[in-house]
């Protein structure tokens, strides 16, 4: 499931987590991670795998894993993480509470400025 970039790792991690916060999976938020990964240059076959074998573990797990990659980004990649993770927030049109939360707490947990991540997400392409 993993890779040696902890960044595109953690963008992975994150992303499948806050798109299942909702308990919805939304055809936007697919659109949204593929999105991402062409702009991240995230091989298709690597995302496939990711897909593949991300619903073995835990929500728990999954959460643990992700702070454990993103620890091992720079400041700058960690809030790149978060700035396409308050994207594809927006991709389906609904801004849920449960993804505000969890964004909200994983940027704390890392140790970023959320203003840095709002200026860093005026930045990245629209995802809807």
């Amino acid at each position: 499931m993993l890779t040696d970039n902890h960044y595109h790792n953690s963008i992975l991690l994150f992303s499948y987590l806050i798109i299942n916060s909702d308990g919805i999976l939304d055809v936007n938020e697919k659109i949204a991670i593929r999105k991402i990964c062409q702009h991240e240059s995230i091989p298709e076959n690597y995302l496939l795998d990711f897909i593949a074998e991300v619903t073995a573990h835990s929500e728990r797990e999954i959460f643990n894993i992700g702070h454990e990659e993103i620890e091992n980004c720079t400041d700058e990649e960690k809030i790149n993480v978060f700035a396409w993770l308050h994207r594809i927030s927006e991709a389906d049109g609904d801004v849920h509470v449960k993804e505000v939360r969890f964004l909200l707490y994983s940027i704390k947990r890392a140790g970023i400025e959320f203003e840095h991540v709002i200026e860093a997400a005026k930045k990245f392409p629209p995802l809807n």
